[in-house]
């Protein structure tokens, strides 16, 4: 315990280092770590509706959650590598990714590949198949509104998906964030998507330092990344997440 104590104390020491790419809530956006750099990220999502016993619950947080990790850094250029591991599902990721830069357009664009682990319930059999990934964000504009969308394709139940954001800058380093995500492909005879009938939204706040990003927020959903989203959630109820990214040197 003392251990994992002093981890978390040094993954929160202020840093020196350049000021973070434009993170979104859930959405993957292009990176700019630079060779010697890696990060660190935590999300974290409650089980509980924050309308659910409030105060027996302190707004959902003693129901659980589920909870992601994992490391991310540049191999080559632009190539870049990320591995993590979610609790539900018991689900570890294994990526790459490639980013290009559009100065002229504005654009930042990065391309996806993911291949990911699975159990759909606790005794079944693991899965494994690929997630394929188009992130597009755009440059500031007017020097503090940005916007993000994926588009991506789930090889295990063989679907396309998206979902869009936006941040805009209120303070220097204070952001406010909101993105959604439609499910769509649905049957004509009204089979659901895999994971829900609604379309995932959420919604929240980020302070940054030099070395950090922390958002806080809520949405309707306690799944975590693009590819789980965009397959839907299953009510409206609104519950609370939050995220960390620490950024590492070499």
């Amino acid at each position: 315990m003392r251990r994992f104590t002093l981890a978390l104390l040094f993954l929160c020491l202020p840093s020196t280092c350049l000021a973070y790419e434009a993170s979104m809530l859930n959405l993957r956006v292009p990176s700019n770590l630079k060779n010697g750099q890696m990060e660190f990220f935590l999300h974290h999502r409650f089980y509980g509706a924050i309308d659910e016993d409030p105060l027996d619950t302190f707004f959902g947080m003693s129901s659980g959650a589920n909870v992601g990790f994992g490391l991310r850094g540049p191999v080559w250029r632009e190539l870049e590598v990320r591995g993590g591991y979610i609790t539900d599902f018991s689900e570890w990721l294994l990526g790459l990714s490639y980013t290009w830069l559009f100065p002229d357009a504005l654009l930042r664009t990065q391309l996806d590949i993911e291949l990911y682990s699975f159990r759909e319930f606790v005794d079944a059999d693991r899965e494994n198949n690929l997630f394929y990934l188009v992130d597009l964000e755009t440059e500031p504009l007017f020097e503090r509104l940005i916007f993000a969308l994926n588009v991506g394709y789930d090889g295990f139940n063989k679907r396309g998906g998206l979902g869009f954001g936006a941040k805009v800058d209120v303070l220097r380093s204070v952001s406010i964030l909101g993105e959604y995500f439609p499910v769509i492909g649905r049957d004509d005879d009204g089979e659901e998507s895999p994971l829900g009938q609604e379309n995932a939204f959420a919604f929240g706040v980020e302070f940054r330092t030099w070395g950090h990003q922390f958002m806080l927020l809520m949405g309707n959903s306690v799944e975590i990344g693009t590819r789980r989203l965009m397959l839907g959630t299953h009510s409206n109820e609104v519950r609370l997440g939050f995220n960390l990214q620490r950024r590492l040197y070499l």
